[in-house]
């Protein structure tokens, strides 16, 4: 499983803590957050996050070269957080000694992980967006619409083709 965000991060007192602050900041950008929300997570000002991500931007070569990070194991740790996070949601909606409210809001957390699963799995290539056809109904398209349109001409109100346009003549 994915490790948490530690709240409360302290500026930078040795290296080795910048580094735990960029790897959290890190793991908050790849669960799509946002600078600020990642700033309120860790309770760090807004600019020591977006100096971080520029560090990260420079040393990228060396955060995700060789065995520091294993994409096939990352989108595997991120699989499994929101399928656990969406089962733990829709287990705990079932309590019978909770509301309707809270059992509402439980189901839209277990959504809201199922919608994000899906959009990273989308992300990643696993799955594809199911191809709908462009006219489903058989309606002529606009551009079928024009080209009728183009033939035909209206005299007094009438529609005619080509071919009644001659008898009239």
């Amino acid at each position: 499983m994915m490790p948490e965000l530690v709240i409360g991060l302290a500026p930078a007192a040795t290296e080795y803590d910048a580094h735990d602050r960029r790897m959290q900041v890190l793991r908050g950008r790849f669960r799509r957050m946002s600078v600020t929300k990642i700033a309120q997570a860790l309770q760090i000002p807004r600019e020591t996050v977006c100096a971080d991500l520029a560090w990260i931007h420079r040393h990228r070569d060396e955060i995700y070269s060789g065995e520091g990070f294993r994409p096939a194991e990352f989108i595997g740790e991120t699989i499994d957080f929101y399928t656990t996070i969406a089962e733990d949601a829709l287990h705990d909606a079932q309590s019978p000694s909770i509301s309707a409210t809270d059992k509402a809001r439980f189901q839209m957390v277990a959504i809201t992980a199922r919608r994000e699963l899906t959009a990273t799995l989308n992300e990643c290539g696993v799955i594809a967006r199911a191809q709908t056809p462009t006219n489903p109904l058989g309606l002529p398209t606009a551009s079928q619409i024009r080209q009728a349109l183009a033939l035909v001409t209206i005299v007094d109100g009438d529609v005619l083709d080509p071919g009644d346009l001659a008898k009239r003549g």
